[in-house]
């Protein structure tokens, strides 16, 4: 068997992998967010054993490309919600506040560390680092027997739906900020603009498609077209894909009639895309190769475990719950921050595509070690009432 049909059956096996887990991945071992995966691509990959050549590598990355559109889009069908719930404009706010904070935080150490030790492009370089350490994995505090459908009420519920936004706009601002020496510069913010508007009009499009009567054949060619052609003109135009992926996703979520529906089917896809994605990430990795490009990235790694706990600690204000399982549990990330770390290799210069891909996968790798699969906790509330806090690192509708 040649690498290159090695590599393929591992990815084969992935995905057969991803299919179990979504049909019942209690059952199975290893972290919630698929990380092992991306360890097994970067054992096999160039950078270790060398299995497998990095050009043969590259050779699936347009079809990495449609996976991780896919992905983006299910992330934005699920935009405002964590497992079972779905929130009002105040707590989504609230959680917009503090994920934005924190981005803002990770920016600002991020690019002073940048440029204490002259890397290139320090600001592309804090942007992305921000992006794909911004986000974190959701967590849904629910008494037993409360309906689920009701809106979410819960203070530690209210800063953690939503975390999505803030590393797209992160990754927009990636792209009005590159290099303008050759370009004017109302062209990158053309380019996100019209990244908007492409997602927009196209989940439009699928929404009024869905129409009155709900399909299940006629869903999936539908939302498969529009994946594919969202990717394909955010290739050809040269534009940031996570940005019209994201929008596809949100508004047809927000149009359809049938979004229940629509997200309940795309989310059973998730899992048996995203475990060859991350076994494609693990393969494409390559490490940072100065020491300041290290300090750089576990500066930023140190100072996200630092806000998190911070938020840890506020968040059991009045709770019962113990200080230091909510601190574990803001440390992880989900897999969302590897698809944008992804994204931005492809798309950027060599030394900020490999640091920040390096960055969102130590991100992932270390928030699952540190809460590695969390059980079920029966606690009391201030009113001495039973509540079940439950921890999800992907979003399941």
């Amino acid at each position: 068997m040649s690498p290159t049909e090695l590599f393929v059956v591992l990815v084969a096996l992935a995905f057969i992998g991803g299919v179990r887990a979504a049909r019942g991945s209690n059952s199975l071992w290893g972290l919630s967010s698929g990380a092992e995966y991306v360890v097994l691509g970067a054992v096999v990959g160039p950078q270790f054993l060398g299995v497998v050549s990095r050009g043969a590598v590259e050779g699936f990355e347009p079809l990495l490309l449609m996976g991780l559109g896919w992905l983006l889009a299910v992330h934005g069908v699920n935009f405002g919600r964590v497992p079972g719930r779905r929130f009002k404009l105040r707590p989504l706010f609230d959680s917009l506040f503090w994920t934005f904070l924190c981005g803002a935080t990770l920016f600002v150490v991020a690019y002073y560390l940048a440029e204490y030790f002259h890397l290139p492009e320090p600001i592309l370089l804090a942007l992305g680092l921000a992006a794909v350490c911004t986000e974190s994995a959701s967590i849904q505090l629910t008494e037993p027997g409360e309906d689920v459908s009701k809106p979410a009420h819960h203070p530690a519920d209210n800063w953690q739906v939503g975390t999505e936004l803030v590393p797209i706009l992160l990754l927009g601002a990636m792209v009005v900020s590159e290099p303008l020496a050759s370009v004017p510069l109302p062209a990158p913010v053309l380019q996100v603009l019209v990244s908007i508007a492409l997602g927009f009009l196209l989940g439009g499009i699928v929404a009024a498609l869905v129409g009155a009567h709900f399909e299940h054949s006629e869903l999936w060619p539908v939302l498969l077209g529009a994946v594919l052609l969202v990717v394909g003109t955010a290739l050809r135009l040269d534009l940031p894909a996570p940005t019209p992926a994201f929008v596809l996703g949100l508004t047809v979520s927000s149009l359809s009639r049938h979004r229940n529906e629509v997200r309940a089917l795309m989310n059973t896809t998730e899992r048996q895309l995203l475990l060859p994605c991350l076994l494609l990430a693990g393969a494409l990795l390559r490490w940072p190769d100065g020491i300041g490009q290290w300090v750089l990235v576990f500066g930023v790694l140190f100072t996200r475990g630092v806000f998190k706990a911070i938020l840890g600690v506020i968040a059991c204000s009045g709770w019962r719950v113990p200080v230091s399982w909510s601190v574990r549990c803001l440390q992880r990330s989900s897999s969302f921050s590897i698809a944008l770390g992804l994204v931005t290799f492809l798309r950027q210069s060599d030394d900020i595509g490999r640091t920040v891909l390096t960055a969102s996968v130590l991100s992932v790798l270390i928030g699952d070690l540190v809460a590695h699969r969390p059980k079920r906790l029966s606690e009391t509330r201030t009113k001495s009432e039973p509540v079940s806090v439950l921890l999800s690192s992907e979003k399941t509708g």
